[in-house]
């Protein structure tokens, strides 16, 4: 009996999907070097899932895009579960995102982080896992609070933006300030119209004051 006989030309009409599927995922790698396992794609679909749920909540499109990529970074992934496993040190926390608005919890993923408002305000609290959690509390109208990773903050006032990240914190009395807390900073305002952003491991202090612009940032020299 013959064996079959595929020509070059008709190599590709026999190929199976999951033949083509390997040909053109596959990489080519150098001798020795290990190949990379190719990231699950299944792992995206509760983040887009998230982000679209607070969209929905927030209302507003600018607070829609900055907690839904809060919620992408916070929410803990089921395919890393395996992974994780083979890991000395296993984490003590898991991820938790929590957010609040017009004195209402619109969302509360885990327990360890807490967002809290009271008036027409909206707060943000999140944490990755292995992180502790967060405390973000906004009082008054119009204010804008997000605190992750171990970041905590207070405001009381109306119309201030504060955001304090990564082993943080912040306490804000005042209207229209403006201020950033980020790595293992702190930072008290009291006043009106402030600027201020406190970095790697900085503390800045306004008391009583208006229209101030500060910068404590000792890595930069500041």
């Amino acid at each position: 009996m013959m064996p079959n006989f595929v020509s070059p030309k008709d190599r590709g009409k026999h190929c199976s999907g999951e033949d083509l599927n390997k040909m053109t995922l596959g990489t080519v790698h150098k001798v020795g070097q290990k190949a990379r396992p190719q990231k699950s794609q299944e792992r995206q679909f509760p983040t887009r899932a998230s982000v679209k749920f607070l969209a929905v909540c927030a209302g507003a499109p600018a607070v829609a895009i900055c907690v839904g990529a809060l919620t992408a970074w916070a929410a803990p992934s089921t395919s890393d579960s395996a992974s994780s496993n083979a890991s000395v040190t296993q984490q003590t926390t898991k991820g938790s995102l929590s957010f609040s608005a017009r004195g209402n919890s619109l969302v509360q993923l885990g327990n360890e982080s807490t967002a809290t408002t009271n008036g027409a305000s909206l707060a943000v609290a999140f944490n990755r896992p292995g992180m502790e959690g967060s405390t973000a509390e906004a009082n008054g109208t119009g204010n804008f609070v997000v605190a992750g990773n171990n970041g905590h903050a207070q405001v009381t006032g109306n119309f201030n933006m504060v955001r304090v990240i990564h082993n943080s914190d912040a306490e804000v009395t005042g209207n229209f300030n403006t201020v950033t807390v980020i790595s293992n900073s702190d930072a008290e305002v009291t006043g009106n119209r402030n600027m201020v952003t406190a970095l790697c491991g900085g503390s800045a202090e306004v008391s009583n004051q208006n229209d101030q612009v500060v910068l404590k940032a000792p890595c930069l020299g500041r």
